[in-house]
């Protein structure tokens, strides 16, 4: 197994290495000001990455990063998870390698509450408002539209090879929404944001994710802190085969 990571250190994520990567289609949930990650993903693999952030200082960071396409990198990374432009090597990248989509993922095409964070200098909103005790009379919020990756999918010209959800503890209804719907996606990257508030409902939620992956014939292959990787058994079958 050929574990590969991409990105800055804040916002770096780990995969399985395979043939099929190239020229593929991965989705990433939650943009935020670090998207390290996916401008190595698609420059590494040719890839078309298709983005799900509705919060808008992480439009305004791709917005920019657009305007700077086909640019070189003049510095490293910086540790923060706001990247400077400077950073991203764009030298070979096009627009045709990122779909970006306002809007937030969950299990249901609506409008709902996106909650601000707890510390005005961070860029992250949330659904379930966890950094909040899960509060759903907070005031602090913007309304957003919602769309289920399930039907997100069946609108693509290929079926993705990766699902990254960094979405500030609105994972578990994506997750459940993808499996009840049979979309099993062989490799997905998940951040558990319920281990930075533990408590009932955070414990609560992570116990049924872990349910999920479990009964669904996932397998954990990889953990970096919160953030975790979770492949497909018959995925991984296949390439011990090979």
């Amino acid at each position: 197994m050929d574990l590969k990571c991409f990105g800055s250190e804040y916002g770096h994520w780990c995969f399985i290495d395979n043939e099929s990567l190239k020229n593929s289609l991965i989705i990433s949930g939650g943009v935020g000001e670090d998207m390290s990650f996916d401008v190595d993903f698609a420059s590494e693999y040719n890839a078309t990455v298709v983005l799900y952030d509705p919060t808008p200082r992480a439009i305004q960071h791709f917005d920019e990063l657009s305007e700077n396409l086909g640019k070189s990198s003049t510095m490293e990374y910086v540790s923060s998870g706001n990247q400077p432009m400077e950073t991203y090597d764009l030298s070979n990248l096009k627009s045709e390698n990122f779909i970006y989509n306002k809007l937030a993922l969950w299990n249901d095409n609506t409008v709902v509450k996106f909650y601000k964070p707890s510390n005005p200098n961070y860029v992250s909103h949330s659904i379930t408002n966890y950094s909040r005790n899960y509060n759903k009379n907070d005031s602090n919020y913007i309304e957003v539209n919602t769309t289920k990756l399930s039907d997100e999918i069946k609108k693509f010209n290929q079926f993705p090879s990766i699902l990254k959800l960094d979405i500030e503890a609105s994972a578990l209804e994506v997750i459940q929404d993808l499996f009840d719907n049979n979309v099993y996606i062989n490799q997905i990257c998940l951040e558990y944001d319920e281990h930075q508030t533990p408590g009932f409902e955070s414990n609560r939620r992570i116990d049924m994710m872990n349910s999920l992956f479990h009964k669904n014939n996932y397998k954990l292959v990889h953990q970096d802190g919160h953030n975790y990787l979770f492949v497909r058994k018959n995925f991984l079958d296949n390439l011990k085969r090979d």
